[in-house]
């Protein structure tokens, strides 16, 4: 079995691999953007390590049910409440992994998907002296 191109031995796609690696991918793309408090962030290593398991041992139900709790961890709002914790992005070790996730899973390198902030200036705009 191929399972880097999610195709069984008879060389028909399984669809439920495809799916699965692409909703990881989708999700850990988006972790890499997300801000939360630092408990938050410390739930985020186990489910990496069973995500990083279920792509090792080619476990698409696996893969998607490790998938379904790092969606469910994923930060509910984006305003920050006033003497709310403080809300930072994923700390370097979690990045560090998140990135190796999305490209175990064929994703972007990681410099080709920046936040807007991380951009520098605006599209369109005359550049400086």
């Amino acid at each position: 079995m191929d399972c880097r191109e999610g195709k069984p031995d008879n060389g028909q796609p399984d669809d439920e691999r495809i799916i699965a690696r692409a909703d990881a991918l989708d999700i850990a793309l988006d972790a890499l953007l997300w801000r939360m408090d630092d408990a938050q962030w410390d739930a985020v290593p186990p489910i990496l390590t069973e995500m990083e398991a279920a792509i090792a041992s080619d476990e698409p139900q696996e893969l998607a049910n490790a998938t379904v709790k790092l969606v469910l961890i994923a930060p509910a709002r984006r305003i920050v409440l006033i003497g709310a914790e403080p809300v930072t992005p994923p700390p370097p070790a979690v990045r560090d992994r998140l990135n190796h996730l999305v490209y175990s899973l064929g994703g972007p390198p990681p410099d080709s998907r920046k936040a807007p902030a991380q951009e520098g200036g605006r599209r369109g705009a005359a550049p400086g002296p």
